[in-house]
C-alpha cells in the first residue's frame, strides 16, 4: 500500500532564491520578458506570490538602470514592499525628476495603503521634496492616520507631524 505525506506549504527563501536567481539567469539570456511572464503566472498560486514579489522588487532593485515599474510596485504585499524599500529610496535618489516623480508616487501610494511604518517618514519628506505630498488621495490618508493613531507611541509621535505635512 502507498500512502503520501501530508501536502506542505512551499518554503518562501527557496522560492525567492529560485524566482531571483530565474530572473538574472533569463536576463542573461536576453529572455527576462518570458520568465516575468511565467512567473506572474506563478504568482496566481498564494503560496508563492509574496516571495516571487520579494525576488522581483530585489532585482528591480538591485540594477539602478532598471526601469521604474510603478505597477509592479503598487501590486506588491506587505512583507514584499518594505523589504526592498530602503534599496528603493536609494535609488530614488540618484535617478532623474521624471521616473523619481513616478517611483515616488508609487512608494507614496503602497506606504499609505500599507504602512504606518517608521521608514514610511523617508518616503512622505521624498514626496514633499518632489511637491507630491499633496497627491494622497482623502480617503487613504484618513484610513493611514487611523491605522497610525491606532500604533504604538513612539511612531505615533515620530510620524504624525511629517503625515500632517502630507495635508498642507
Amino acid at each position: 500500500m502507498f500512502s503520501l505525506p501530508p501536502a506542505t506549504r512551499p518554503d518562501p527563501v527557496i522560492v525567492h532564491n529560485w524566482a531571483f536567481a530565474s530572473i538574472v539567469f533569463a536576463e542573461s539570456l536576453k529572455e527576462g520578458d518570458r520568465l516575468q511572464k511565467a512567473l506572474s503566472q506563478a504568482m496566481a498560486q498564494p503560496a508563492l506570490a509574496d516571495s516571487i514579489a520579494l525576488a522581483r522588487a530585489t532585482r528591480s532593485t538591485s540594477d539602478k538602470a532598471a526601469s521604474v515599474d510603478s505597477d509592479s510596485i503598487r501590486s506588491e504585499h506587505r512583507d514584499a514592499f518594505y523589504s526592498a524599500l530602503g534599496r528603493r529610496l536609494v535609488i530614488l535618489q540618484e535617478i532623474e525628476d521624471g521616473r523619481a516623480h513616478e517611483m515616488c508616487k508609487a512608494l507614496l501610494d503602497q506606504c499609505v495603503r500599507l504602512g504606518p511604518r517608521s521608514i514610511d517618514a523617508a518616503v512622505f519628506l521624498t514626496a514633499l521634496r518632489l511637491h507630491i505630498g499633496g497627491d494622497v488621495p482623502a480617503d487613504g490618508y484618513s484610513n493611514y492616520v487611523k491605522r497610525l493613531r491606532e500604533s504604538d507611541r513612539e511612531l505615533r509621535l515620530s510620524l504624525t507631524p511629517i503625515v500632517e505635512m502630507l495635508r498642507i
